[in-house]
């Protein structure tokens, strides 16, 4: 599904959340290490046999149970990836502001508590400047320093042409409803811890 204007007018973008792409490149996430820890049994039994000088039959000793357990726990503990797709919001930017849009309930931070928006070095996610003072729709009490919010993550890691578009079209609708607070410098999270633990 691709993005929309907003239905509830003023031109606004909806992207949405595109579970089904995201379960899919997560889903191949989990298979990747299911079969890298399978791989790697097989490569560490060969491995034995030679440097024991031990003969092949050593690696027929483990059964079907012992050679799969590893990577099945591995597949078990990384099933949250794969999981997690379906509770992905949509992403809403409209005369309101950024708004994360879920079965729930809208969960939306104006514009007047932002000082920029910026992504992350490879557009992978976006990440929100509050300013101090601001408060969120989540916290009770206003910010008492200025926050850097990593505050949604593009999907499709393995179409890299659909996030650059997803990245435009996002950057297109913030420059419309609030000119001049895209940053295009990325944001780096070492950078902005740095900075935060010098200036507290």
């Amino acid at each position: 599904m691709s993005a929309c204007a907003d239905p509830a007018g003023g031109g606004g973008l909806l992207l949405p959340a595109e579970k089904g792409r995201r379960a899919v490149g997560h889903l191949g996430i989990v298979l990747t290490v299911v079969a890298g820890l399978l791989l790697l049994e097989v490569v560490a039994g060969l491995g034995v046999v030679l440097l024991t000088s031990a003969g092949m039959e050593i690696m027929t000793l483990p059964d079907v149970a012992g050679y799969t357990a590893l990577p099945v726990a591995g597949g078990v503990l990384t099933l949250p990836v794969f999981l997690r797709s379906w509770r992905q919001p949509a992403l809403r930017i409209d005369a309101a502001g950024i708004s994360k849009v879920q079965r729930r309930g809208v969960e939306t931070v104006p514009w007047s508590a932002l000082d920029a928006v910026q992504f992350t070095r490879n557009r992978g996610v976006l990440v929100l400047r509050v300013r101090a003072g601001a408060t969120l729709p989540w916290k009770d009490r206003a910010l008492e320093q200025p926050l850097a919010l990593p505050y949604y993550a593009l999907g499709n890691m393995f179409r890299p042409r659909r996030r650059r578009e997803h990245h435009d079209l996002i950057v297109a609708a913030v420059e419309r409803f609030a000119p001049g607070a895209y940053d295009d410098r990325p944001w780096r999270f070492r950078k902005a811890h740095h900075k935060a633990a010098v200036t507290s």
